[in-house]
This record gives structure tokens, sequence and C-alpha cells, in this order.
């Protein structure tokens, strides 16, 4: 109970460890994710601690835009604050406003924390604080029902992205995209067709006393009805040795795509990463079709990804035939000619169908940052299709919810005279999507025969 009751003259160590997370995420461009795990989960903290220490996290990271904001509006002299005492006042600003924590407790804690590295800054984010707790009812007393800037506010999200947003998707999506943002996602996972059966699998958790849901219209595919189950032994056990692999919904929707209409004899991914498809396609080839994608070749332009995909491929007993490091908008230098029944473009976007994972992402993509993506997704697209089988398919995913990224690439693309030969066939969309998934678009183009 250290991290939320300390003793009397005591830092709180689940803030003093929330702090050093946030330098990774503000300073080294780290994800909110990754700086959890080097400086929450590595440390020695009781689990309650941890828990409240990652909610810190989190929270001021979703948060950080209006937090500065706010503090800014207090502030004498808001560039002359050192980052690490920023930092704390970040901290302290989040659980005063949107923690509802006790206040004078919140407030001693934040010039404890601020105090740790500059003992000058005390008297300073002692007023500030005050302040911070005096004007809350003040800020939060927009109807966010009726104003749309107050429920971007009061949900720590930035307007001009929500305005973006809204644009694209209309104000009643984005709120409820924006309501999902600040969510826990949920943990999915693939049973590994290669290694045994999802039925007896799932059992044998369910005997060690882990519940899961089955998603009866993708193979393999369940949700594990307590997050905190993908920490358990069983779980990293299963997970290490290939059995279970950790897939979102919409990932793994995806993937299925790509073999539901049949096997396919040869097989494209661009943007393969980590190889998370890789193995997710494979095992549904199997679940499906009784064995794997005879020809099956990844390319990303990243060289450690590749490395880490062929790992996780020999674990999983993941059939890759060749994982080529190479720049997807000049395929024709490095990859074999022949042609593919499936090229799959998982695209290079913005990630914003992914704030619950990538709280960060909120306030560091731009409209530039999105112009400039979709410019690369057009050239990507446009070079994946000469690799298409008369007849194959070719297709755009990403993670994202922008028409820029998504519809706008595709509409462009079959504009063009390297599109001329392909039509829409399908596809799906999982924009706030009511069963969990994160927020993908996903779109399938048919090659003349």
């Amino acid at each position: 109970m250290s991290g939320l009751r300390p003793s009397s003259g005591a830092l709180s160590p689940a803030r003093a460890s929330a702090a050093k997370a946030l330098r990774l995420v503000q300073e080294q461009g780290a994800s909110a994710a990754s700086a959890i795990r080097a400086q929450v989960d590595a440390s020695a903290l009781s689990p309650e601690d941890a828990r409240f220490a990652s909610a810190l996290v989190l929270g001021a990271v979703q948060a950080q835009g209006v937090l500065d904001a706010v503090l800014d509006g207090i502030l004498d002299k808001p560039r002359g604050v050192r980052p690490d005492v920023r930092r704390a006042l970040q901290i302290a600003a989040y659980e005063l406003l949107f923690m509802g924590r006790e206040p004078q407790h919140a407030v001693d804690q934040g010039v404890r924390l601020a105090g740790k590295s500059a003992p000058f800054a005390k008297g300073m984010a002692n007023a500030v604080l005050r302040r911070v707790a005096q004007q809350k009812e003040a800020l939060f007393s927009g109807d966010p029902e009726k104003d749309f800037s107050a429920y971007c506010f009061q949900s720590g999200f930035p307007e001009g992205l929500a305005r973006r947003l809204s644009a694209d998707r209309g104000e009643v999506r984005t709120r409820r995209l924006i309501r999902l943002a600040n969510e826990r996602p949920p943990v999915f996972v693939q049973v590994n067709a290669l290694k045994g059966g999802a039925g007896e699998v799932l059992e044998g958790l369910a005997r060690a006393g882990i519940q899961t849901e089955r998603i009866q219209d993708v193979p393999g595919c369940a949700r594990l009805v307590r997050s905190a189950d993908v920490a358990t032994d069983e779980v990293t056990e299963l997970i290490r040795e290939g059995v279970l692999i950790v897939s979102d919904l919409a990932s793994q929707l995806v993937a299925f795509a790509c073999v539901r209409e049949g096997l396919p004899e040869g097989l494209l991914e661009v943007g393969a990463g980590n190889g998370t498809k890789a193995l997710l396609i494979q095992s549904m080839a199997c679940a499906l079709h009784g064995r794997q994608v005879p020809r099956h070749v990844c390319v990303d332009n990243v060289a450690h990804k590749h490395d880490e995909l062929l790992r996780r491929a020999r674990m999983c007993s993941v059939q890759v035939t060749d994982a080529l490091v190479a720049d997807g908008r000049h395929l024709a230098d490095g990859l074999p000619s022949g042609a593919f029944d499936v090229v799959l473009v998982d695209a290079p976007c913005s990630g914003l169908g992914t704030l619950r994972r990538h709280p960060e992402i909120r306030w560091r993509v731009t409209a530039e940052d999105i112009q400039a993506l979709a410019a690369l997704q057009q050239k990507l697209l446009a070079e994946a299709a000469a690799f298409a089988a008369p007849g194959g398919r070719l297709i755009h995913s990403t993670c994202t919810v922008t028409r820029a990224e998504n519809e706008e690439v595709v509409d462009a693309f079959l504009g063009t005279e390297a599109g001329s030969c392909f039509a829409w066939a399908g596809g799906f969309t999982t924009v706030d999507a009511g069963f969990g998934a994160d927020s993908h678009f996903c779109c399938i183009m048919q090659r003349a025969s």
C-alpha cells in the first residue's frame, strides 16, 4: 500500500517510478507500454504500487496536452520549468483532475516528486498544484454532452485531432472513438493450429482457472476474460512454446481475410514487421485447409524486425519461404520473380486505431504525418500490385481511422494505371467496433483474370 498511502514524509515509490517511465516517453520517444515495462514492471514495486504507477503513466501520457495547457495557464514562465519538474506537475495534475485523488495528498506528493530532483522548485510546485486543485470545478464545468470542446478536454484528447476525425467519421462516431481510446484494451489470443487444437488448449486453460471466450467467426481466436491472465505462468508458458499468439482481434481478421477464400499457393506480405500476421496466416491456413501456405514471402525494411520474425516463426513452427529486408517501394530490386495469389500490404500508418495501446500517438501525430504516410502507402500499393497474379487478391490493411490513409489511398490507387486492372472485392473496418477490437481498415481488391 506504500504507493497509495505512504508514510509521513515519504515520496511514494509508485510516483517515483512513474516519473522515470514518463521521462522515457517524453525524452527518448518511447511508447508508454515499453516505458512501463522498463521502469515499472522491471522494478521491485509491489503489485498494487505497480498498477498505480502504470495508471499514472498511461493517464499522464493520454492527457499530456491538456495537462500542459492547464499548467501553462498557471505558471509564470512555462518554458523555464525543468523537464523533471514538469513531469512531477503533470503526474500530480493528472491525479487531481482525472483520478479524483484527495487534493492535499496529491499536492503533497507532487511537491515531493518535484523536490526530489530540484529542491528549489518545491514552493513553486506547491503553489501551482494548489491552483490546479482550486480550478478543477471551473475547468470541468462545460457540458460534454452538448459541447464537443468540453468532451475533448474532459477526455484528455487533442481537440484538433478530434475535429479532424469528426470531419472524417462524424461527431457521434468520433466520440465513441475517443471513449474507447481511454479504455483498457482486451487481450485476444490465437491458438496456433500448428501446435494444437483450439478446444484442447482452451480447455487446459480453463482447468487452470483461466477463462476464455471463443470468437466463433475467427479460427483459433479467443479473448481472455481477465486481461491480467496474460501474465500468468500458464499463459506465458504457452506463448513461449508458440502455442498461443497474442494478437488483437482486428489483426486476426486481416490474417483471416488472406486465407478464408481458399489456400493461396503463394502469398507476399509487405510490411511484415516482427511477424505477427505471418504467424496468424499460417496458423489459420492450417486450421482451415490442413496445411500452410506453400510459398510465403515476407518483406520489411527494418533488419531487427526481420530477425525477430524468423525467431518467432521457428518458435511457432511457421513456414516462411523468404524473409527479406527490402524497401517496399522498390520490391523489384530484391524480390524473386513470380506472381502471388495474395499480396498483403500491411501499410505503415499513423496508428490512430490503436490509441488504447499507444496513447502517446494522439499528441505526436500531425496532419503532415498523415499526408506523408498516405503518400507512402500509395507507393507501396502500386509497387506490390505488380506481384499479384491474374485473378489474385491485393489487400490493403492499416491500423488507423483516417480516410486519407484508408479509403482515399485505395480510391487513388484504383484510379492509376497500376490499379486499373483491380476492383474492390470486399473488406471491412473495425472502427469503433462494439466487440472490443482495435480500429483497423482492410480493403480487398481483385485483379482481373
